[in-house]
């Protein structure tokens, strides 16, 4: 346990989102487990004293891993490797498999747009990326430890280019575990996309695009124990309309033909019928509103402000959006007249366009500077049991 709480606590101080398991096992410790990592030192070693394994939020860390599992996973890896060449050193992790694999570690910069492929490019060579998890090294199962085996979590390899073009390329088609969705030659450059509308061929790729999203958001959520069904079927509702930007008030029609393959995937872990599960559906697709916060008039007022000189120094490397988030924070006090302000991950990712784990990532770093202070963290019911109207919200304050 002590090797357990030594890599968590170096996976924490570089920016990994380090995630909570359950004890001797590989499943997250709640249906929430991915949205809500460690938040600092003191709380990793609560959980690892508790006996918990941990792990790792690939998409909110900037991280792919990718998975070799036994003898075939090391074939297929070495056939990818004379085409694509080879992988450079990284950390790595020894699985608790009993015929062997590996977990290798590699920084890619559009992580969190990834979406877990199983199996990737051969059979038991798999891809642990996007809102997934992947087990942290001195973790155990049934006496078996994941065990790290070279490099730190200081020494990542970033991605080559010809892997990670060729793990772009692998995203945006329907993986073996996605659903199919009809698109159809016509001729003369133009494509049916088997919703009765017939579009040209540069449509046909964005709509390929944007469908392999929706995918993504069936294939990565499901029903994990029976009493959480409402609670699953409203995150998926949302997260599918939060993929389609420009989607209206009722769902599309390809989408409810997700939604039937998924019910039956996973329906069999509720009791709910079909029919109730669809109008769960529906409802929470309705109650979507991507700007709660008026986040939409926040940004474009942050637009206008100047780059903070402290948060220019703080993070030399930092994207335009990371800044833009800090300036949304700083607009947003102002609102308050020096009061403590709510932010949502998921209404800040919709604003500024990128995953919903990244903002949570690009927070903590904001907040790890002294910039911004976490006053309280958001709650989903309050003490009497009622919804939050600020579901999921914290509560900050600008400090510079």
């Amino acid at each position: 346990m002590i090797a357990r709480a030594r890599h968590a606590i170096e996976a924490f101080e570089h920016d990994i989102a380090v995630v909570r398991l359950r004890p001797n096992s590989k499943r997250g410790f709640d249906s929430d487990f991915l949205d809500t990592p460690a938040r600092d030192c003191g709380e990793l070693v609560r959980w690892i004293e508790q006996g918990c394994n941990w792990g790792i939020n690939p998409g909110a860390s900037g991280i792919v891993v990718v998975d070799v599992d036994g003898p075939e996973g090391e074939r297929v890896l070495a056939a990818q490797s004379d085409m694509l060449g080879a992988l450079p050193p990284t950390l790595e992790v020894k699985s608790q498999r009993p015929e062997g694999g590996r977990h290798l570690y590699f920084r890619c910069a559009d992580a969190a747009s990834i979406v877990r492929t199983v199996p990737w490019l051969g059979k038991e060579l798999d891809l642990l990326a996007g809102h997934t998890h992947a087990v942290g090294p001195g973790s155990s199962i049934d006496g078996r430890e994941y065990t790290l085996v070279a490099g730190s979590f200081a020494e990542i390899a970033t991605m080559p280019k010809p892997w990670h073009d060729r793990l772009k390329r692998r995203n945006l088609r329907v993986s073996p575990t996605a659903f199919p969705i009809g698109r159809w030659d016509m001729g003369d450059g133009r494509w049916d996309m088997g919703d009765g509308k017939v579009v040209g061929e540069e449509v046909a790729e964005s709509c390929d695009i944007v469908r392999s999203a929706v995918r993504g958001v069936f294939d990565r959520i499901s029903i994990e124990q029976r009493g959480t069904a409402n609670r699953t079927i409203f995150k998926l509702a949302t997260n599918a309309r939060g993929a389609l930007p420009g989607a209206g008030d009722e769902p599309p029609e390809f989408v409810l033909r997700l939604l039937d393959r998924w019910i039956d995937r996973c329906g069999s872990n509720t009791e709910k019928p079909r029919d109730e599960i669809v109008d769960h559906f529906i409802d929470g697709w309705e109650r979507f509103d991507a700007n709660l916060l008026g986040l939409g008039s926040v940004r474009a007022e942050a637009d206008l402000a100047a780059d903070d000189p402290r948060m220019c120094e703080a993070f030399p490397n930092a994207g335009e959006k990371l800044r833009l988030l800090a300036r949304m924070c700083v607009v947003l006090q102002r609102r308050q007249h020096q009061r403590p302000f709510f932010l949502s991950q998921r209404e800040a990712a919709l604003v500024l366009g990128v995953e919903q784990p990244t903002v949570g990532v690009w927070l903590r770093k904001i907040v790890k500077v002294g910039a911004l202070e976490l006053v309280s963290r958001g709650r989903r019911f309050d003490e009497n049991g009622n919804r939050c109207k600020e579901a999921k919200a914290s509560e900050y304050l600008w400090r510079w």
